[in-house]
C-alpha cells in the first residue's frame, strides 16, 4: 500500500513530460524495478503515465485558453511547446480534444469581420477607420493581404454611404444623382467626387479635359457610370486615360476631330509616358475616335476617312508591352523549360521518399543536412503541372483534398475543385498521368497527413520541423523559388508564376488545338464565354503545333515510374518453380506477375504490365509482345487522326517508347 501511495504521489508532483520516466519513478519510490513490478504491471504503469500525459496536455490547453485567442494562436506547435512535448505526443494523446477546442475558437478573419461590423454600426468617422483601429478592435494581428483590403473597402464604402448627406434623409439629392460606390453622385454635373477604395475621395473634373474632346469624353464617362457595370476604379482609370490622351496630342494636334494619321503617329512616338500611361492613352484615344465616327454617321465629312484610318491604326497596329513579367502566356520554350524543371522536382521527391523516411521529424530548410525540402518541392511541382494542364487557380489547388479526383472510365479522370467564398464545387477533366502522380504523392506523404490531422492534398514544411497544409501565400513563395531554382525567366527578369499566366497558357493552347470554347469555359469555371476569351492570347500564338512539344515532353517523362520487367532466367530456381506452378493465375499476356495481386494499384495508378518491374517474361511470350506492339501502333495512328487528343497522344507516345525499350531488351536477352 505504501508503494502505491508513493507512486501516486510521484505522478501528482512531477512537472514535466521528460521527468515521467521509470528511472525517476524508481528513485522517488526508493525500490528496484522488480519490486515495483510485483505491485504494478507494465500495462498499469503505462496507463498511469498516459493518464498523466493527457491531464498535462489538458492543463496546457487550459492555460492558453485563459486569454482571448483565435485559431491561429491555438496551433499544435504552440500547445506542444507550452506543454514541453513534441507535436506527435499531442496528436497521440489529445488529438480529438485539441481539434475540438481549436474548432470552437474563432478565426482571425471572423474576429476582423465582427470588428468591422461593430465599427460600422457605431458610425465610426472615416478619418478614424484605420487598419490599426480595426485590428485593435478585433484583438488580432494580421497582414494587409488582399482579403483584408477587400473587406475593409466594403466597410469603408458602407460608412461613406451612411455619412453621405441626403435630401430629406432618404432619396437622391438631385434628379441626376446616382448611387456610386455607396455615395450619391450628380452625374449631370461637371465635377464628381468618387470614393477611393481605401477611404477618401477622388475628384473628376470636366474642365481638366481638353476642349476639343471634353464633351465626348465626359459623355462616355457618364454612360459608364449610368450602366452600373463599370467599377468606380475603372471609371477613374478611364478618366486618367483621357488626361493622358491630351498629353499625347499636345500642341501639335490642337483638335482631335481634324487630326491626320501621320500627325498622330508622330505625336505617339514623341510621347514619353510610362507603360501604364501609354496603355490608358491608347484606350482613351480609340474610344474617342470611335465615338466621333459614330456621332458623324450619315454625314459626308471629309475628316471621317482619316478618323477611320486612325481607329484602324490604334486598334490593330499600336501595341503596348506588358510591364509585368507574369502577364501573357507561356510560349512553347517557356512551358517546356517549366515542365522539365517540375519533372526534375517530381523525380527528386519520389527518390527521396523511396525508403519511407520519417518526414515528421525532418527539417525542410534546404541548407540543413538530410532536409525534407525535396518533398515540399515535389508538392509545388505537382501544383504547377496541375494548374498548367487543368487551368485551375492556385486558390482552388491548395484547397484540394486526397478524395477530390476519381476515375470515371479508363483513361478519363475528373477532379472536384472549389473557389470563391461560397466554395461551390465544380468538375474539371484531369489528365490520367497527373492523376497517377497525385496518387503516388498521396501514398508517400500519408504519414504526414495522419500526424497533422488533415486530408488536404498538398503539404508544406515550416521553419521548426513541423508540417502543415499548403497556403496560398506559401504557394506563391514556392512558385517564385521554383522559377529561380531552375533559372526560368522572360524579358531579362525572373518568371513570375501564378494562376493567371498558367490559366492563360491552358486556355490559349486549348483554343489553338480546336477544343470547344464551351468545354474550356466549363473547365475554368467561367459563367460567361467572354471571360474565357479574355484569358486567351491566341492573337500572339504562333501555331497550334506548339502544343505538341511540351505535351510530348511531359507524356514521355511523366512515365518515369514505369520500369523494365524481369526474365524468368533471372529468378532463382525456387521462385521460378513456384511461379510456374501458378502461371495460369498469374498470366498477364506478355508475362507472369510475381505477386498474387497488383501491388502498383496500392501505390498509385498501375502501369501496363509490359512496363512494370513486377512482370516476369521470357522467349515464350514473344508473340504476345509482338501483338501488343501492333496494337499500340494502330492506337497511335488512330489518336493522330482524332481531334482534341493531343494530351492522350503524348502520353501514349511516351508509353510506346518505354514499350519499345522493354521489347528490345527482351529480344537482346533472348539472342534475337
Amino acid at each position: 500500500m505504501l508503494i502505491r501511495q508513493k507512486v501516486e504521489h510521484f505522478f501528482a508532483q512531477v512537472q514535466t513530460y521528460q521527468e515521467v520516466t521509470l528511472r525517476n519513478l524508481l528513485a522517488f519510490v526508493g525500490i528496484d524495478q522488480i519490486s515495483l513490478l510485483h505491485v504494478f504491471s507494465r500495462v498499469q504503469l503505462k496507463g498511469l503515465r498516459d493518464a498523466w500525459t493527457r491531464e498535462h496536455l489538458r492543463k496546457a490547453m487550459d492555460d492558453l485558453c485563459q486569454h482571448p485567442i483565435v485559431q491561429s494562436d491555438f496551433s499544435a506547435l504552440r500547445v506542444a511547446t507550452h506543454a514541453g512535448v513534441c507535436e506527435s505526443v499531442l496528436y497521440h494523446f489529445a488529438k480529438e480534444e485539441f481539434q475540438r477546442r481549436r474548432t470552437a475558437l474563432p478565426t482571425a478573419r471572423e474576429k476582423v469581420l465582427s470588428a468591422l461590423e461593430s465599427l460600422v454600426e457605431a458610425d465610426t468617422p472615416l478619418t478614424e477607420f484605420s487598419r490599426e483601429r480595426i485590428l485593435a478592435t478585433a484583438g488580432v494581428t494580421m497582414q494587409e493581404n488582399s482579403w483584408f483590403k477587400q473587406v475593409r473597402r466594403a466597410a469603408t464604402l458602407e460608412l461613406a454611404r451612411r455619412h453621405q448627406p441626403l435630401s430629406g434623409g432618404e432619396g437622391p439629392p438631385s434628379q441626376g444623382s446616382l448611387l456610386v460606390g455607396g455615395i450619391w453622385v450628380d452625374v449631370e454635373s461637371d465635377c464628381w467626387d468618387l470614393p477611393r477604395a481605401g477611404g477618401g475621395r477622388r475628384r473628376l473634373r470636366r474642365d481638366r479635359l481638353r476642349d476639343d474632346f471634353a464633351d465626348v469624353a465626359w459623355s462616355l464617362l457618364q454612360a459608364d457610370v449610368r450602366s452600373g457595370e463599370v467599377e468606380v476604379g475603372t471609371v477613374v482609370s478611364y478618366y486618367t486615360g483621357f488626361i493622358n490622351a491630351g498629353e499625347v496630342l499636345g500642341t501639335a494636334l490642337p483638335d482631335l476631330r481634324f487630326a491626320s494619321l501621320e500627325a498622330l503617329q508622330r505625336a505617339w512616338l514623341r510621347y514619353d509616358g510610362v507603360l501604364s500611361q501609354r496603355r490608358g492613352a491608347r484606350r482613351a484615344l480609340l474610344r474617342l475616335v470611335e465615338a466621333l465616327i459614330t456621332s458623324r454617321k450619315g454625314t459626308a465629312n471629309p475628316a471621317d476617312k482619316e478618323l477611320l484610318r486612325i481607329a484602324a491604326w490604334l486598334g490593330s497596329v499600336v501595341t503596348v508591352p506588358t510591364s509585368k513579367p507574369g502577364e501573357g502566356f507561356l510560349s512553347e520554350d517557356a512551358l517546356t523549360a517549366l515542365l522539365q524543371g517540375c519533372l526534375a522536382e517530381i523525380k527528386s521527391g519520389i527518390a527521396f521518399t523511396e525508403d519511407e523516411p520519417n518526414l515528421a521529424i525532418m527539417s525542410t530548410l534546404p541548407e540543413v543536412r538530410d532536409s525534407a525540402a525535396p518533398v515540399v518541392n515535389w508538392a509545388v511541382a505537382l501544383m504547377v503541372v496541375l494548374m498548367a494542364f487543368t487551368g485551375l487557380r492556385r486558390q482552388s489547388v491548395v484547397l484540394l483534398t486526397i478524395h477530390d479526383w476519381i476515375q470515371i472510365r479508363p483513361g478519363l479522370f475528373a477532379v472536384v475543385w472549389r473557389h470563391g467564398k461560397k466554395r461551390e464545387e465544380k468538375l474539371a477533366v484531369l489528365p490520367p498521368a497527373i492523376a497517377s502522380h497525385l496518387d503516388v504523392y498521396v501514398q508517400r506523404t500519408a504519414s504526414l497527413r495522419a500526424a497533422i490531422g488533415t486530408e488536404r492534398l498538398f503539404l508544406n514544411g515550416w521553419m521548426r520541423r513541423s508540417w502543415g497544409v499548403m497556403s496560398e501565400d506559401a504557394c506563391t513563395h514556392h512558385l517564385n523559388d521554383l522559377a529561380k531554382r531552375h533559372h526560368l525567366g522572360r524579358d531579362d527578369a525572373p518568371l513570375r508564376l501564378g494562376s493567371t499566366i498558367l490559366r492563360r497558357t491552358f486556355t490559349t493552347r486549348a483554343l489553338a488545338e480546336g477544343q470547344s470554347i464551351w468545354a474550356i469555359s466549363s473547365q475554368l469555371g467561367h459563367s460567361r464565354i467572354l471571360t474565357t476569351f479574355l484569358y486567351s492570347k491566341h492573337d500572339r500564338f504562333t501555331h497550334p503545333s506548339q502544343v505538341s512539344g511540351p505535351l510530348d515532353t511531359y507524356g514521355r517523362q511523366s512515365l518515369s515510374l514505369w520500369s523494365t520487367p524481369l526474365l524468368l532466367d533471372d529468378l532463382d530456381a525456387t521462385e521460378r518453380a513456384r511461379l510456374l506452378e501458378v502461371q495460369d493465375q498469374r498470366q498477364q499476356d506478355t508475362g507472369l506477375c510475381r505477386h498474387d495481386h497488383c501491388v502498383k494499384a496500392t501505390t498509385g495508378g498501375p502501369p501496363p504490365c509490359s512496363l512494370c518491374e513486377h512482370l516476369v517474361t521470357g522467349i515464350e511470350f514473344l508473340d504476345a509482345w509482338e501483338h501488343e506492339q501492333a496494337e499500340r501502333e494502330e492506337e497511335l495512328q488512330r489518336l493522330a487522326q482524332t481531334p482534341h487528343a493531343g494530351l492522350v497522344l503524348a502520353q501514349m507516345k511516351g508509353q510506346f517508347e518505354h514499350f519499345q525499350e522493354n521489347f528490345a531488351f527482351l529480344q537482346r536477352r533472348c539472342g534475337l
